[in-house]
């Protein structure tokens, strides 16, 4: 942090630490088109800072880019090694208590942190940015942690399926959703009379967009479903007897019966 960077050089190694220590490797091959792409910088304005980054050696080159391959770089953790245009001191050995006004002193050109009696920031235990932070960890895992009862909706078991990996899509976007928001989600399907196709349809939406939230689908948007019609079937016969008698006739005239044939003047 007094290091004194310029923004366009913490960008750039906020990206180099994002794609090494993000992805659990110190050094990784990256090229000034993906530096662009990630941190919306010009080139040449990336060239310019990077090249000052890894002459200052806060930036490492571990090697040069030949060919096809681009050159792999990592961050220099041992600050000690940085080749600063103002020098700092930032061991505790170079921090003096001033007893007489009860200031921290650093050894900084015109940079300094009042901490006096009264003054700055309480990290005492138990109290300030420490335990707000615990707090903030704790209720993500309790949240994380909650259960959610689909049951109670009696859904249709693809729609609870399909709700279901919704959920799991919200936790994995660390945005775990809440009974109360699932019930206003189904209260909305149940509104607008959604059929399954339809709920299945704008679950389906949220999880593919990334979406926290499930909306409401446009009218043209809608999937009528036309009832199945059963139609019985045609009766071919009124009774038995005219069963009988047309299966009677049709064996005569395979069977060429000239006799039979006379009665219906065939």
């Amino acid at each position: 942090m007094q290091a004194g960077l310029n923004g366009t050089q913490f960008r750039i190694v906020l990206a180099i630490w994002r794609y090494t220590y993000g992805f659990n490797r110190k050094s990784h091959n990256i090229s000034l088109a993906f530096l662009e792409k990630v941190t919306g910088l010009y080139k040449r304005q990336i060239q310019r800072e990077l090249k000052k980054l890894i002459e200052m050696n806060i930036l490492l080159e571990v090697s040069k880019g030949k060919g096809m391959t681009t050159r792999e770089l990592a961050f220099n953790k041992n600050y000690k090694l940085w080749r600063l245009p103002v020098a700092i001191n930032i061991e505790r050995r170079d921090v003096e208590l001033d007893t007489s006004n009860r200031c921290l002193n650093r050894h900084l050109t015109g940079v300094g942190l009042d901490v006096s009696r009264g003054v700055g920031l309480d990290v005492s235990r138990g109290v300030g940015l420490d335990t707000q932070e615990r707090h903030i960890k704790d209720n993500f895992k309790d949240n994380s942690k909650q259960g959610i009862d689909l049951e109670k909706y009696k859904l249709d078991k693809e729609v609870t399926s399909v709700l279901a990996d919704f959920i799991e899509n919200r936790k994995q976007m660390k945005k775990p959703a809440t009974q109360i928001a699932v019930d206003r989600i189904v209260g909305m399907f149940r509104k607008n009379q959604y059929n399954n196709a339809e709920m299945i349809k704008c679950l389906d939406k949220s999880i593919r967009s990334g979406y926290q939230g499930v909306f409401e689908l446009k009218e043209n948007e809608r999937i009528h479903v036309v009832p199945e019609i059963v139609q019985e079937p045609v009766r071919q016969f009124e009774s038995e007897e005219q069963r009988e008698a047309q299966r009677a006739f049709v064996s005569n005239l395979l069977s060429g019966n000239k006799e039979y044939w006379k009665e219906w003047d065939i």
